[in-house]
């Protein structure tokens, strides 16, 4: 989902997107930012740094900007993934939130540690007690590869029992 084709029409829209989820490359911080506000554009050139990413950063994302089937083959396959997490949190009775892209919110009917009880088996979720209007009994998965949603599933419903 983006709201690329809203920038010109929304003058107040910024748009930040990032390599390094959809390229798996959190090494190399790359991003670019989408304005229709020219002010705005002309004053985060003005205010940043002369040299906002290195040689490195640079040659990746544009060796990036030309793998256009790799990122179509990568969306399709998020969105498969996705939807069977989502369907097998359902089955075991979590409230699963909607999501778009790479990762779930859903919230454990009870409270109960399961963040440290994934870790045991070396899984790692993200608790959410510290986002605004969530507690504890909220987390966030990130949609991986099809073994690692597997064994998450797995170790959910040992847990859960």
């Amino acid at each position: 989902y983006s709201l690329v084709d809203k920038i010109n029409s929304h003058k107040n829209l910024i748009i930040l997107k990032s390599f390094t989820k959809i390229f798996a490359i959190p090494g190399i911080r790359l991003g670019y930012c989408m304005s229709s506000d020219e002010n705005l554009i002309f004053n985060l050139k003005k205010n940043g740094p002369p040299w906002n990413i290195s040689t490195t950063a640079e040659r990746c994302g544009l060796a990036a900007l030309n793998e256009t089937i790799y990122i179509e083959n990568t969306i399709k396959y998020i969105n498969t993934q996705r939807k069977y997490l989502t369907k097998e949190l359902k089955k075991l009775g979590l409230k699963v939130y909607p999501s778009k892209g790479n990762y779930i919110l859903f919230k454990l009917g009870k409270k109960f540690n399961l963040k440290d009880s994934l870790e045991k088996d070396r899984i790692l979720i993200r608790s959410c007690y510290n986002y605004k209007g969530l507690d504890n009994s909220y987390y966030r998965i990130a949609v991986k590869k099809d073994a690692e949603n597997k064994f998450l599933v797995s170790k959910l419903k040992e847990i859960l029992k």
